[in-house]
């Protein structure tokens, strides 16, 4: 993921250069290859960059076709050919080794803000035009890369990184709290347009951002779809349109000949790795593919070095394997430089994340990851039933119960798996007795849980919640401190519809869809391996093995806590939930916050 930074000054003071640079310069840890800044007047934008794609060895950045319109973006684009097939149609004429960025450049020229519509892919870009004296941004369908911004003091600061926008002195470090609220009962913010610190926002993905004549304009360009359930006549239509989707998506991310994968012992990130070897192989005869896996080895019950194993040696791909029972409960979170940009609810991830992807990086810079599919096929039968009733799809549910019935058998149509994907957004609710009642107030009121998919509205709420913004961020060089970009071939907006389309029945049965695609390829006993929840209570096991965590308030914590309400944290079901004062309390150590 490479660093960018931009400054536009709108009372037209020029940019302050040393300042530029000194944001630019923050930056390295993302982008180690290059640094660069452009300034223009009252205009400026700063790149560090990080190569990870054939045609990123020439890129430079930031970069113009024409010398009047600059862009600088962390961008990884997919469907290259077909976005250049849509650019020649239009009269334009990109290079055939164009680099993602000018392609970006060649898009705003023949669609102008309706650009960021028709790209695919992870981005995160700006783009000044001198002519029309506008600046121009945008964040991809999902908001995997991310972008921030403020407008303190009539200057318009955004980067890719919060902390950067943080060394502006015109950014104050009062805190949002509204999103420390909701950090301290949900774990995450709730509003995907704002962050921790009140004088930075969040473009939140799917949305574009424009400056002109002196205002800001935010907008969304994409939402999810709501579409029918795809219906094809024969079963091996729905597992061939899975594989080439996945082939593609997996494809645009491997424009490289050496990638990690982080691989546990279950059927997404095996499949994954296993579709990774085969494009690869087909790429080039040196590519270099490899696996890392976390495990357990004696805080609790764990299997994944087993089935991960299984799957690595019938791969036939190097296994690299990271016990985690010693990382204790906040272990790091005192040292100089640890802190996270905002505040985090795993007491455990930052550290074994930053070690795990210190050894990924000592041989590549990018890293695939099996997110999604848990929440894309997960299996609400009894919903996805009643709307095809509802909606007279008798003879397509016919056929799938059909299918069902060869596939499970009768008896297992009603069932439901007791695993279901994580969703801290609708976290079973407890007595927060510690938060401050005017805190509380402040907290974001849940919404309707109704969707507008009426088949699958589960996954549609899921796929629209804010977990992905905050799943995002945690293996974001943001929080690592390590130049690997983590990719997500699961989360390409072409396999978003695909989930939001493919039939309940019986596709999403114990992932049916999933285990027939890699029949024959992976092991048996990894194919037959059922969804768990983890196999004991790694907190309190934590807990349990190294006692509390002994802990004195910030003066800035109990502007949103009375300690005197506080839980003991030892063997409460709510372990997580007490544990978010705390987590909090660091945060505002780290930072210096006392207000």
């Amino acid at each position: 993921m490479s660093g960018i930074v931009g400054v536009l000054n709108r009372s037209g003071a020029p940019v302050d250069r040393e300042l530029l640079l000194k944001m630019t310069r923050f930056l390295e840890f993302r982008g180690p290859d290059a640094q660069e800044v452009w300034v223009d007047g009252a205009v400026g934008f700063g790149q560090t960059l990080l190569r990870t794609t054939w045609e990123s060895r020439t890129e430079k950045q930031p970069c113009t076709l024409d010398g009047e319109v600059w862009i600088t973006a962390d961008v990884r684009l997919d469907g290259r050919q077909d976005l250049v097939r849509q650019l020649l149609a239009s009269g334009s004429h990109p290079a055939k080794d164009a680099t993602d960025p000018e392609l970006i450049l060649y898009a705003y020229r023949v669609w102008k803000e309706d650009c960021a519509a028709h790209l695919l892919g992870d981005f995160s870009f700006a783009i000044w035009d001198a002519r029309h004296q506008t600046l121009f941004c945008g964040r991809d369908h999902l908001g995997i890369k991310p972008f921030y911004y403020s407008e303190a003091a009539g200057n318009f600061l955004f980067s890719n990184t919060l902390d950067c926008l943080r060394l502006s002195p015109t950014v104050s470090r009062r805190l949002n709290d509204a999103a420390i609220a909701d950090f301290l009962i949900f774990g995450i913010n709730q509003n995907p347009r704002t962050t921790s610190f009140r004088d930075i926002q969040r473009l939140p993905g799917g949305h574009s951002l424009l400056w002109s004549e002196g205002k800001l304009q935010v907008r969304q360009y994409w939402t999810l779809p709501v579409e029918a359930p795809l219906n094809y006549k024969n079963p091996e239509e729905y597992v061939e349109h899975f594989h080439n989707l996945l082939d593609q998506s997996v494809r645009d991310r491997l424009r490289t000949d050496r990638a990690g994968v982080l691989m546990s012992g279950g059927l997404d990130s095996t499949g994954l790795a296993a579709t990774a070897q085969e494009i690869l192989r087909e790429q080039t005869p040196s590519f270099d593919l490899r696996a890392y896996t976390v495990i357990f080895e004696r805080l609790i019950p764990d299997d994944e070095r087993h089935f991960a194993r299984l799957a690595a040696d019938a791969l036939r791909i190097p296994i690299h394997f990271q016990a985690i029972d010693n990382y204790g409960l906040f272990e790091g979170w005192n040292q100089p430089g640890f802190q996270t940009p905002e505040p985090c609810s795993d007491p455990t991830g930052p550290a074994k994340n930053r070690d795990q992807f210190k050894q990924v990086s000592s041989h590549s810079r990018v890293a695939l990851c099996g997110e999604g599919p848990d929440n894309g096929l997960y299996y609400e039968w009894r919903t996805y039933f009643l709307a095809m009733l509802k909606t007279l799809r008798w003879g397509q549910l016919s056929r799938e119960l059909k299918w069902h019935f060869r596939a499970h058998g009768w008896s297992r149509i009603g069932s439901l798996p007791k695993w279901r994907p994580t969703d801290k957004e609708s976290n079973r609710p407890f007595d927060a007795g510690w938060l401050r009642p005017e805190i509380r107030d402040l907290v974001t009121v849940q919404k309707s849980r109704t969707t507008p998919h009426p088949f699958h509205p589960n996954t549609h709420r899921w796929m629209a919640g804010p977990l992905w913004d905050s799943l995002f961020s945690t293996v974001d060089p943001a929080m690592t401190r390590v130049p690997v970009e983590v990719r997500h071939p699961y989360m390409d907006i072409r396999l978003v519809r695909f989930w939001l389309a493919v039939p309940r029945i019986p596709w999403c049965r114990d992932k049916y869809l999933i285990r027939q695609a890699f029949r024959g390829v992976l092991p048996e006993a990894v194919l037959q391996r059922r969804k768990t929840p983890v196999q004991g209570d790694v907190l309190n096991a934590h807990i349990a093995a190294s006692g509390s965590p002994k802990w004195v308030p910030e003066p800035g914590l109990l502007r949103y806590i009375d300690p005197v309400g506080l839980k003991p944290i030892v063997g409460s079901p709510y372990t997580w939930n007490n544990l978010l004062p705390l987590s909090l309390n660091f945060f505002l150590a780290f930072n210096g916050l006392d207000q």
